[in-house]
């Protein structure tokens, strides 16, 4: 699997830290459907991540950025592979910022 580095190069640092997110939540949902349960935990680090926000903040980030190509082949790049291995950018268990929109 592609590391977050490479899925974002170029990319604006909003891209880079949606793209953080939407791995995070990837994470967070897999790792629910192993267990088959929701734990306080796991809704915790989906309502952190904002999860539930994430179509109408990748349709607001690829509105502004349009003319920013190497941001919206990020963003096509995470579509395409939600679940790369998340190299140095730490652990995927660990919530990623909020995004200030």
């Amino acid at each position: 699997m592609q590391k977050i580095e490479t899925l974002s190069q170029g990319a604006l640092p909003e891209v880079r830290e949606f793209i953080t997110r939407k791995l995070g939540c990837s994470h967070w949902v897999e790792a629910d459907k192993r267990r088959l349960l929701k734990t306080a935990e796991v809704k915790r680090a989906l309502r952190h991540l904002r999860c539930s926000d994430l179509s109408q903040d990748e349709a607001f980030l690829r509105k502004t950025y349009a003319g920013h190509a190497a941001s919206i082949n990020a963003l096509d790049a995470a579509r395409s592979n939600p679940n790369p291995d998340p190299g140095t950018t730490g652990s995927a268990r660990r919530p990623a910022p909020a995004m200030g929109f």
